[in-house]
């Protein structure tokens, strides 16, 4: 900007440069920021008696963090008050702060949104749930709603194996039901690698959850199967009745049958439904399935390991005697039964077979009487005709004889 007079600059007379204006941040050298208090995260679990490892420490402004257009209550409340439980952090300004580990991890986006504020928790996915948990703890109501609506909108059946798990971690009852219900309702879509992940008392509650509508009586067996096999340490008596009641379960996949019935007798469990009414068992159901689908759980189960000392238990081999002896039974007695109905079947197409060649050849028959009374009808008919043409003509014949009798008889001419 041009001026009209020479009246100088603020270099005239040695006053120096000074450091462009640094604005308040968290992100700095303490002595740059002129930060005036800080807080230091450790670990939730560790002792406050001893002296466990730091996991990090902020340089911060009260100005901001109790004061702020993003303030927390918590600070608020810290900054404000003469409490005597606050005395030693006031003395030292520092903050001893206790978090589990997702928590602390989350530390750096809580503090740039109290510094910098809304809009920064978008692609904070992995840490939306731990936001809502330091929202909570601190009274960052902005920070909450912000996380709170990041989740709504980032929560599907992709990312809803991670939800249960940082809900889990941090007793998010909201969002760990938002997540269950995702899964139930999308339950078929669930890949392996999120079995792997959901806890027991997750994926019961998904299981519970479910719709009948939203996934198959087979199919479900089959997710409850995998994720058996996928946390076999887990598997208790109360824990497996909870998750093939007949009321979840009514029907078993064949393909699932004989590893279920090996855990029902691993674990000797007995399902009674939660309102106390006893329902038909799991060894029940699957003994049903032997009994009915025998052909696909032998096209669909190995019976004998293809490998030396190997153990799995989908293989016949590896029940008791007893229970083989009684799969055997109910399969034979399954074969036989079919075998009957197949005689019986064809017994009797065979007498329908011949019901129906008599009938033919009775119809044929019939047919065969009737062609020939039409025939011999023709045949009387034509010799009525023809004998009644013969009479005609015989008829004009012996006319026409007379009259050339009667004419030769008028010219006088004798017949000699």
């Amino acid at each position: 900007m041009s001026r009209r007079h020479d009246l100088g600059t603020y270099d005239d007379g040695g006053a120096g440069n000074m450091d462009p204006h640094i604005s308040l941040t968290w992100r700095g050298y303490p002595k740059d920021t002129l930060s005036d208090w800080k807080i230091i995260v450790k670990g939730e679990d560790g002792d406050k008696d001893e002296d466990e490892t730091v996991l990090a420490t902020y340089y911060v402004h009260k100005s901001i963090l109790g004061a702020g257009e993003w303030r927390g209550t918590y600070f608020e409340a810290m900054f404000k008050n003469n409490a005597l439980s606050e005395v030693q952090e006031r003395q030292t300004c520092t903050s001893t702060i206790r978090l589990k580990c997702l928590a602390a991890e989350a530390m750096e986006a809580m503090l740039d949104h109290m510094y910098f504020g809304k809009g920064l928790v978008d692609g904070q996915s992995t840490s939306s749930v731990a936001l809502r948990s330091l929202a909570k703890y601190f009274g960052i109501r902005t920070l909450f709603e912000e996380a709170t609506s990041y989740i709504d909108k980032d929560l599907n059946v992709d990312t809803a194996s991670r939800y249960l798990r940082d809900s889990t971690i941090f007793s998010d009852d909201k969002v760990m039901a938002a997540a269950i219900r995702i899964c139930a309702d999308n339950i078929d879509e669930l890949k392996k690698d999120y079995l792997k992940v959901i806890v027991p008392n997750v994926f019961r509650d998904i299981i519970r959850s479910i719709e009948a509508h939203n996934c198959s009586s087979h199919n479900l067996s089959r997710i409850v199967a995998n994720y058996c096999r996928l946390h076999p340490n887990v598997i208790n008596e109360p824990y497996l009745a909870s998750i093939t009641d007949a009321e979840l379960i009514p029907q078993i996949a064949p393909d699932e049958c004989l590893y279920l019935l090996n855990l029902y007798h691993t674990h000797n469990c007995d399902e009674v439904s939660e309102t106390g009414v006893s329902l038909s068992t799991l060894r029940d159901r699957s003994m049903e399935v032997c009994k009915n689908d025998w052909e696909k759980i032998l096209s669909t189960t190995p019976l004998l390991s293809d490998k030396e000392d190997s153990h799995d238990d989908h293989y016949y081999s590896s029940f008791p005697d007893g229970i083989k002896r009684e799969i055997l039974e109910v399969v034979l007695r399954a074969a036989k039964e079919e075998l009957d109905d197949e005689r019986v079947k064809n017994r009797n197409f065979e007498n329908m077979k011949v019901a129906a060649e008599e009938k033919r050849l009775e119809r044929l028959r019939k047919r065969n009487e009737r062609i020939m009374n039409d025939e011999k009808e023709k045949i009387h008919k034509f010799d009525t005709m023809r004998v009644a043409s013969n009479k005609k003509r015989y008829e004009r014949h012996r006319k026409r004889n007379e009259g050339n009798m009667k004419e030769v008889e008028n010219k006088g001419l004798s017949w000699v």
